[in-house]
């Protein structure tokens, strides 16, 4: 019985991976976006993952 909730387990981890995943993207390219206005540095990263 115990095997049987392991896998369920790892079978709703990956689910969950895979529903989290465009949301994970937005808030990185959010993230990104902000870099890019501030007067910071690490433009030509952002500029990079942005570009990808």
């Amino acid at each position: 019985m115990l095997k049987y909730f392991g896998k369920l387990a790892i079978l709703v981890a990956i689910i969950g991976w895979f529903v989290e995943a465009p949301a994970l993207k937005r808030a990185d390219i959010r993230e990104n976006w902000s870099i890019l206005f501030e007067r910071g540095g690490g433009r030509m990263e952002a500029l990079l993952f942005l570009h990808q």
